[in-house]
């Protein structure tokens, strides 16, 4: 029994075709090409997101030139902020919900770990996928007049000169030709056997194409250190010394098991200091490095940086932040209004210092039950996602905040509700920038909208403050919400320590999307019943309202199951992570292939509408039924 083919039949099939398409619009919607510039500037401003999880995009996206499976794949991942807006009402929100339950669907098929609640879900998400895709194509596709991107163009002119053989080029052969959205290909219909697939042989990516592109890429990086001469056999000799010393490592960390203790160098503890590490805990939820190497005075900062907004009330929000920690006090955004400055001034850092370091490795169990860790910084990862200590109905599962500092500070105290206060003790701690929800704002896989923040003001005493990084669940992308614009009132100063991604721009970003599509792990902790996942709290089937979609009568009924798929979600299972797999490069002759064999993929005008007929009649077979 054939399997289905994740990477080439969604991927580089119908993402790529619709993606193409979608460009395709906006040339006829703007023939100027300003819309696709917008396109192509918005992209170059995403930021990048995990170990090459979101990576950086080229400065001209919409050309897809040189782009593998896994580049299509964060391209439809960051798909919603960079179209929202372009084209007008009504089409954009068709446009926004299709890519969201396109982004979602991608999600859900590549799962590595299902349970029945995301099968049903995804059986559901199959049939309203579809039913968004042709209501988009009879509503908006065809209200444009779409031809040929100027490089389809450019490769016909260039089959049709191979192909001539010296004969006389045809009339009008240098015209742009019109272009439609094709949907009766296999690849589109082949999206219906997936559930099918999944449930005899388990998750896409354990006979995923993506294994063996993996391979290729292995032996090409080999056949570059040889001198091109006998490269077989430079190769052999390459393999096997990779694998002599994997062996030589592997029997490494056999004898440091055997003897208890590891080869590598360890840091060392400064004496008559505890620190985090000492607490007992087998599996410590992140990792912060010891190094005294960048310190400051605290006092002397607060003096300087006066002016900044970002360092009002600095000193008693991090001396209300120790105190909390070192009392047990339970996490709740740190508004301890009840502490008194005696209570406050019974914390004493040690030489008034605090040491910065770069970095703070968050460990967490994913989905699938593996142990995995973002890395945070605040030069170019500083968003992360904390559990939301808010209870109630509309209440948000979590609450986001951009590190703006790493900083790890030797305390003691006098408090006398803390136990051994006297004993001098590390602690480490996050600056962060708060973010809010955007007010009024509905979300969630019901809405296919996703989750919008944006940050608190800088007049609000709660927008910057401290965190421990214990609560941190882990790293989120945000993607600015480009359509909604930037603005100076949210930090009204020209130069400010909080602006850490953008240091030269004098405004923010008015509201950022957050991408739950990132990696399938964030998708499992929006939606709810990841395996790997602690309980948290979630909105349910009955905090959701019904989706706004306009359909036909008869066509509810995939909604109506969707609606069951979410209601029958695990609300006990929640949140925690996963960098995602890395598809291989398409090589260089398959990719030049795949961007001329676009008849597979379009049709022209002249086509012969014979063949909508006869695919359509492939509706009676049961795999196909669900589209």
């Amino acid at each position: 029994m054939l399997v289905v083919d994740f990477m080439h039949e969604f991927e580089l099939g119908v993402w790529k075709s619709f993606f193409t398409h979608l460009i395709r619009i906006l040339y006829a919607a703007q023939p100027d090409g300003s819309l696709v510039e917008t396109l192509n500037e918005r992209y170059r401003q995403i930021s990048t997101f995990g170990s090459s999880t979101i990576r950086r995009f080229s400065n001209n996206a919409s050309e897809m030139k040189k782009l593998a499976a896994r580049d299509f794949e964060d391209l439809l991942q960051c798909a919603v902020p960079v179209f929202e807006g372009l084209l007008a009402e009504p089409h954009n929100t068709h446009l926004m919900k299709l890519l969201h339950r396109m982004a979602e669907w991608h999600s859900f098929a590549k799962l590595r770990l299902h349970t029945e609640s995301t099968l049903s879900y995804l059986e559901a998400l199959t049939r309203e996928l579809g039913q968004r895709m042709r209501q988009f194509r009879d509503e908006t596709c065809y209200h444009f007049e779409t031809r040929e991107l100027p490089r389809e163009t450019e490769a016909r002119k260039r089959r049709q000169q191979t192909n001539a053989k010296g004969k006389q080029p045809e009339y009008g052969s240098g015209a742009r030709k019109l272009k439609v959205l094709n949907l009766f290909i296999y690849k589109w219909h082949a999206l219906g056997d997936y559930v099918r697939t999944i449930r005899l042989f388990g998750g896409t990516d354990g006979y995923s194409t993506q294994l063996g592109e993996l391979a290729h890429r292995v032996v090409k990086r080999l056949y570059g250190q040889t001198n091109k001469r006998k490269a077989v056999g430079q190769i052999a000799k390459r393999w096997r010394r990779l694998e002599n010393a994997q062996k030589a490592y592997q029997r490494r960390l056999l004898r440091e098991h055997k003897l208890g203790f590891t080869l590598r160098s360890t840091p060392t503890k400064e004496k008559g200091i505890t620190t985090p590490e000492d607490e007992g805990d087998p599996e410590l939820r992140y990792h912060m490095s010891g190094s005294k190497n960048q310190n400051f005075d605290v006092f002397a900062l607060v003096r300087k940086k006066a002016q900044d907004p970002a360092y009002k009330k600095f000193l008693p929000k991090l001396q209300d932040h120790l105190l909390g920690r070192l009392i047990d006090r339970s996490f709740d955004g740190d508004a301890h209004d009840e502490f008194s400055d005696t209570d406050r001034n019974s914390v004493r850092i040690l030489g008034n210092k605090i040491y910065t370091v770069k970095t703070c490795q968050l460990h967490y169990t994913t989905y699938d039950l593996q142990r995995k860790y973002d890395t945070v910084n605040s030069t170019s990862h500083p968003d992360i996602m904390v559990r939301s200590p808010e209870t109630g109905v509309n209440a948000s599962p979590y609450w986001y905040a951009r590190v703006l500092g790493v900083y790890h500070t030797n305390v003691w105290t006098s408090h006398p509700a803390v136990k051994n206060g006297g004993d001098v003790r590390r602690m480490d701690f996050l600056w962060v920038r708060w973010f809010g929800e955007e007010p009024g704002y509905r979300y969630g896989f019901r809405e296919a909208r996703l989750p919008k923040v944006g940050f608190v003001e800088s007049s609000d005493d709660y927008a910057f403050g401290f965190l421990d990084p214990k609560h941190v669940i882990r790293g989120c992308h945000l993607v600015p919400a480009f359509h909604g614009g930037r603005t100076s009132e949210l930090l009204p100063v020209t130069q400010s320590d909080a602006r850490v991604l953008e240091g030269s721009v004098v405004d923010d970003w008015e509201t950022f999307y957050v991408n739950v599509f990132a990696d399938r792990d964030l998708v499992m902790r929006h939606f709810g019943g990841g395996v790997g996942h602690v309980k948290n709290t979630l909105p349910t089937a009955d905090s959701l309202s019904d989706t706004d979609m306009d359909i036909d009568e008869d066509e509810e009924g995939p909604l109506n199951e969707m609606e069951s798929s979410l209601a029958e979600v695990d609300v006990l299972m929640r949140p925690e992570l996963d960098p995602h797999e890395v598809d291989e490069e398409v090589p260089e002759a398959e990719q030049e292939d795949l961007e001329e064999d676009e008849d597979l993929n379009t049709w022209d005008d002249d086509d012969d509408v014979a063949n909508e007929e006869e695919a359509a009649g492939s509706d009676d077979d049961g795999g196909y039924a669900s589209l």
